[in-house]
Protein backbone atom coordinates (compact mmCIF):
# COMPACT_ATOMS: atom_id res chain seq x y z
CA UNK A 1 0.00 0.00 0.00
CA UNK A 2 2.66 2.46 0.99
CA UNK A 3 4.50 1.84 -2.27
CA UNK A 4 1.37 2.78 -4.23
CA UNK A 5 0.84 5.93 -2.18
CA UNK A 6 4.49 6.88 -2.45
CA UNK A 7 4.45 6.58 -6.25
CA UNK A 8 1.19 8.52 -6.54
CA UNK A 9 2.70 11.33 -4.50
CA UNK A 10 6.04 11.43 -6.28
CA UNK A 11 4.94 10.93 -9.89
CA UNK A 12 2.10 13.42 -9.73
CA UNK A 13 3.93 16.02 -7.67
CA UNK A 14 4.06 18.21 -10.78
CA UNK A 15 0.30 18.63 -10.63
CA UNK A 16 0.68 21.16 -7.84
CA UNK A 17 4.26 22.41 -8.19
CA UNK A 18 4.41 25.91 -9.66
CA UNK A 19 7.16 26.34 -12.22
CA UNK A 20 8.21 29.64 -13.75
CA UNK A 21 8.78 29.02 -17.42
CA UNK A 22 11.58 31.46 -17.92
CA UNK A 23 15.11 31.10 -19.22
CA UNK A 24 18.22 30.90 -17.14
CA UNK A 25 21.13 33.23 -17.76
CA UNK A 26 22.65 30.42 -19.76
CA UNK A 27 19.62 30.36 -22.03
CA UNK A 28 18.72 26.87 -20.86
CA UNK A 29 14.95 26.40 -20.80
CA UNK A 30 13.37 25.96 -17.37
CA UNK A 31 10.65 23.86 -18.88
CA UNK A 32 13.18 21.32 -20.11
CA UNK A 33 12.80 17.78 -18.80
CA UNK A 34 15.98 17.92 -16.70
CA UNK A 35 14.98 21.17 -15.00
CA UNK A 36 11.44 20.06 -14.30
CA UNK A 37 12.62 16.71 -12.91
CA UNK A 38 15.04 18.40 -10.52
CA UNK A 39 12.47 21.02 -9.54
CA UNK A 40 9.75 18.51 -8.78
CA UNK A 41 12.10 16.30 -6.82
CA UNK A 42 13.51 19.22 -4.79
CA UNK A 43 9.97 20.42 -4.07
CA UNK A 44 9.02 16.93 -2.89
CA UNK A 45 12.08 16.75 -0.63
CA UNK A 46 11.33 20.19 0.83
CA UNK A 47 7.76 19.28 1.73
CA UNK A 48 8.84 15.92 3.13
CA UNK A 49 11.26 17.74 5.45
CA UNK A 50 8.47 20.14 6.48
CA UNK A 51 6.40 17.20 7.70
CA UNK A 52 9.22 15.53 9.63
CA UNK A 53 10.27 18.86 11.16
CA UNK A 54 6.77 19.55 12.49
CA UNK A 55 6.56 16.17 14.19
CA UNK A 56 8.86 17.59 16.89
CA UNK A 57 6.62 20.36 18.17
CA UNK A 58 4.67 21.50 21.21
CA UNK A 59 1.50 20.22 19.55
CA UNK A 60 2.92 16.70 19.43
CA UNK A 61 3.69 16.91 23.15
CA UNK A 62 0.11 18.06 23.78
CA UNK A 63 -1.28 15.07 21.89
CA UNK A 64 0.96 12.66 23.82
CA UNK A 65 -0.01 14.30 27.12
CA UNK A 66 -3.72 14.07 26.29
CA UNK A 67 -3.52 10.48 25.00
CA UNK A 68 -1.30 9.06 27.76
CA UNK A 69 -4.04 8.80 30.45
CA UNK A 70 -6.34 6.99 27.99
CA UNK A 71 -3.55 4.64 27.00
CA UNK A 72 -2.48 3.82 30.56
CA UNK A 73 -6.04 3.34 31.82
CA UNK A 74 -6.95 1.15 28.84
CA UNK A 75 -3.88 -1.00 29.46
CA UNK A 76 -5.43 -1.92 32.79
CA UNK A 77 -8.56 -3.31 31.15
CA UNK A 78 -7.03 -4.81 27.99
CA UNK A 79 -7.36 -8.43 29.08
CA UNK A 80 -10.74 -7.95 30.75
CA UNK A 81 -12.23 -6.39 27.62
CA UNK A 82 -10.54 -8.93 25.37
CA UNK A 83 -12.18 -11.76 27.34
CA UNK A 84 -15.59 -10.57 26.10
CA UNK A 85 -14.54 -11.30 22.51
CA UNK A 86 -12.38 -14.41 22.91
CA UNK A 87 -12.91 -17.83 24.52
CA UNK A 88 -9.47 -18.88 25.75
CA UNK A 89 -10.52 -22.41 26.65
CA UNK A 90 -11.82 -23.24 23.16
CA UNK A 91 -9.56 -20.86 21.25
CA UNK A 92 -12.54 -19.20 19.57
CA UNK A 93 -13.56 -15.63 18.92
CA UNK A 94 -16.99 -14.73 20.24
CA UNK A 95 -19.54 -11.91 20.14
CA UNK A 96 -18.13 -10.95 16.76
CA UNK A 97 -19.34 -8.36 14.28
CA UNK A 98 -20.19 -10.10 10.95
CA UNK A 99 -16.97 -10.89 9.09
CA UNK A 100 -18.19 -9.23 5.90
CA UNK A 101 -18.64 -5.93 7.73
CA UNK A 102 -15.21 -6.27 9.37
CA UNK A 103 -13.52 -6.91 6.01
CA UNK A 104 -15.38 -3.99 4.45
CA UNK A 105 -14.20 -1.61 7.17
CA UNK A 106 -10.59 -2.83 7.05
CA UNK A 107 -10.41 -2.60 3.25
CA UNK A 108 -12.32 0.68 3.40
CA UNK A 109 -9.57 2.26 5.49
CA UNK A 110 -7.08 1.59 2.70
CA UNK A 111 -9.57 2.73 0.05
CA UNK A 112 -10.26 5.98 1.95
CA UNK A 113 -6.56 6.81 2.24
CA UNK A 114 -5.93 5.99 -1.42
CA UNK A 115 -9.01 7.90 -2.61
CA UNK A 116 -8.19 11.05 -0.63
CA UNK A 117 -4.56 10.84 -1.72
CA UNK A 118 -5.66 10.63 -5.36
CA UNK A 119 -7.11 14.15 -5.17
CA UNK A 120 -3.60 15.38 -5.96
CA UNK A 121 -4.09 13.96 -9.46
CA UNK A 122 -7.57 14.99 -10.49
CA UNK A 123 -8.87 17.74 -8.19
CA UNK A 124 -9.28 21.13 -9.96
CA UNK A 125 -8.62 22.96 -6.66
CA UNK A 126 -4.98 23.88 -5.97
CA UNK A 127 -5.33 23.71 -2.18
CA UNK A 128 -7.03 20.31 -2.28
CA UNK A 129 -4.26 18.96 -4.49
CA UNK A 130 -1.62 20.30 -2.12
CA UNK A 131 -3.35 18.82 0.94
CA UNK A 132 -3.73 15.43 -0.74
CA UNK A 133 -0.14 15.30 -1.93
CA UNK A 134 1.30 16.20 1.46
CA UNK A 135 -1.09 13.88 3.27
CA UNK A 136 0.16 11.04 1.09
CA UNK A 137 3.77 11.88 1.93
CA UNK A 138 2.98 12.09 5.62
CA UNK A 139 0.96 8.90 5.92
CA UNK A 140 3.57 6.86 4.03
CA UNK A 141 6.40 8.11 6.26
CA UNK A 142 4.19 7.41 9.28
CA UNK A 143 3.60 3.83 8.17
CA UNK A 144 7.35 3.26 8.10
CA UNK A 145 7.68 4.86 11.55
CA UNK A 146 4.89 2.61 12.80
CA UNK A 147 6.67 -0.47 11.45
CA UNK A 148 9.86 0.62 13.19
CA UNK A 149 8.00 0.82 16.50
CA UNK A 150 6.48 -2.61 15.89
CA UNK A 151 9.93 -4.16 15.61
CA UNK A 152 10.25 -3.99 19.40
CA UNK A 153 9.62 -7.44 20.87
CA UNK A 154 7.95 -6.30 24.10
CA UNK A 155 4.76 -7.24 25.93
CA UNK A 156 3.22 -3.94 24.86
CA UNK A 157 3.60 -5.08 21.26
CA UNK A 158 1.84 -8.43 21.71
CA UNK A 159 -1.45 -8.84 19.83
CA UNK A 160 -4.50 -10.27 21.63
CA UNK A 161 -5.41 -13.92 21.33
CA UNK A 162 -7.27 -14.69 18.13
CA UNK A 163 -8.67 -17.93 16.69
CA UNK A 164 -6.88 -17.13 13.43
CA UNK A 165 -3.50 -17.05 15.20
CA UNK A 166 -1.64 -19.66 17.23
CA UNK A 167 -3.33 -20.83 20.42
CA UNK A 168 0.03 -21.40 22.11
CA UNK A 169 1.84 -18.13 21.50
CA UNK A 170 0.69 -14.59 20.87
CA UNK A 171 2.04 -12.73 17.85
CA UNK A 172 3.96 -9.46 18.03
CA UNK A 173 3.22 -6.40 15.90
CA UNK A 174 0.14 -5.02 17.64
CA UNK A 175 1.48 -1.67 18.90
CA UNK A 176 0.40 0.70 17.50
CA UNK A 177 -2.62 -0.16 15.35
CA UNK A 178 -1.76 0.54 11.70
CA UNK A 179 -5.36 0.81 10.47
CA UNK A 180 -6.16 3.22 13.29
CA UNK A 181 -3.09 5.29 12.47
CA UNK A 182 -4.16 5.63 8.84
CA UNK A 183 -7.73 6.77 9.49
CA UNK A 184 -6.76 8.98 12.44
CA UNK A 185 -4.13 10.73 10.31
CA UNK A 186 -6.69 11.10 7.52
CA UNK A 187 -9.39 12.53 9.80
CA UNK A 188 -6.98 14.92 11.54
CA UNK A 189 -5.40 16.25 8.36
CA UNK A 190 -8.61 16.78 6.40
CA UNK A 191 -10.54 17.89 9.47
CA UNK A 192 -8.03 20.66 10.22
CA UNK A 193 -7.95 21.72 6.58
CA UNK A 194 -11.66 21.54 5.68
CA UNK A 195 -13.53 21.72 8.97
CA UNK A 196 -16.61 19.80 10.06
CA UNK A 197 -17.56 18.70 6.54
CA UNK A 198 -14.50 16.43 6.75
CA UNK A 199 -14.38 15.95 10.53
CA UNK A 200 -17.85 14.42 10.83
CA UNK A 201 -17.74 11.64 8.19
CA UNK A 202 -14.08 10.81 8.73
CA UNK A 203 -14.52 10.92 12.51
CA UNK A 204 -17.43 8.47 12.31
CA UNK A 205 -15.42 6.16 10.08
CA UNK A 206 -12.49 6.34 12.51
CA UNK A 207 -14.85 5.27 15.28
CA UNK A 208 -15.93 2.25 13.23
CA UNK A 209 -12.31 1.22 12.66
CA UNK A 210 -11.69 1.60 16.39
CA UNK A 211 -14.61 -0.68 17.29
CA UNK A 212 -13.83 -3.29 14.63
CA UNK A 213 -10.14 -3.51 15.59
CA UNK A 214 -11.03 -4.32 19.21
CA UNK A 215 -14.03 -6.57 18.52
CA UNK A 216 -12.23 -8.66 15.87
CA UNK A 217 -9.28 -9.23 18.24
CA UNK A 218 -6.87 -7.50 15.90
CA UNK A 219 -5.62 -5.21 18.67
CA UNK A 220 -6.03 -4.47 22.34
CA UNK A 221 -7.89 -1.23 23.03
CA UNK A 222 -4.67 0.39 24.31
CA UNK A 223 -2.96 -0.36 20.97
CA UNK A 224 -5.84 1.27 19.12
CA UNK A 225 -5.54 4.38 21.30
CA UNK A 226 -1.81 4.46 20.51
CA UNK A 227 -2.51 4.25 16.77
CA UNK A 228 -5.03 7.09 17.04
CA UNK A 229 -2.53 9.27 18.91
CA UNK A 230 0.23 8.60 16.39
CA UNK A 231 -2.16 9.43 13.55
CA UNK A 232 -3.16 12.69 15.24
CA UNK A 233 0.49 13.68 15.68
CA UNK A 234 1.20 13.08 11.99
CA UNK A 235 -2.04 14.79 10.95
CA UNK A 236 -1.16 17.95 12.87
CA UNK A 237 2.38 17.89 11.46
CA UNK A 238 1.00 17.58 7.92
CA UNK A 239 -1.43 20.45 8.55
CA UNK A 240 1.39 22.72 9.71
CA UNK A 241 3.63 21.61 6.83
CA UNK A 242 0.89 22.52 4.33
CA UNK A 243 0.80 26.04 5.76
CA UNK A 244 4.57 26.32 5.48
CA UNK A 245 4.51 25.08 1.89
CA UNK A 246 1.76 27.45 0.75
CA UNK A 247 3.37 30.42 2.48
CA UNK A 248 6.65 29.42 0.81
CA UNK A 249 8.70 30.13 3.93
CA UNK A 250 11.44 28.09 2.35
CA UNK A 251 12.36 28.23 -1.31
CA UNK A 252 14.44 25.73 -3.23
CA UNK A 253 15.87 27.02 -6.49
CA UNK A 254 17.31 24.61 -9.03
CA UNK A 255 19.41 25.96 -11.89
CA UNK A 256 20.34 23.55 -14.62
CA UNK A 257 22.77 24.13 -17.40
CA UNK A 258 24.66 21.88 -19.75
CA UNK A 259 27.78 22.26 -17.61
CA UNK A 260 26.39 21.95 -14.07
CA UNK A 261 23.37 21.85 -11.78
CA UNK A 262 23.07 24.32 -8.89
CA UNK A 263 20.66 24.04 -5.95
CA UNK A 264 20.00 27.04 -3.69
CA UNK A 265 17.99 27.12 -0.46
CA UNK A 266 16.57 30.32 1.08
CA UNK A 267 14.13 31.17 3.88
CA UNK A 268 11.77 34.13 4.18
CA UNK A 269 11.64 35.76 7.65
Amino acid sequence: MRAILFLVCLIFNNQTAAVNYTKLSTGYERDSLSYKSMYYFSNWCKEFVYIQWNLFSVDSIKVITAALPFYLSSRMIDEELHAHFYDRENHKNRRQIPSGFVNAIEKGSFAAVLFCGSFCIWSPNYHVRTVSRMFTMGVVSGLYAKDLIKCAKTNVNLRPWNEHFSKHKRAHGGFPSGHMFEVSCLATTYGLEFGKRAWIPLGLFTGLVFAVSVNANRHYISQVFAGAALGAIYGIAIHKAIAMSEERLWNVEVNCSREKTEIGVSRRF
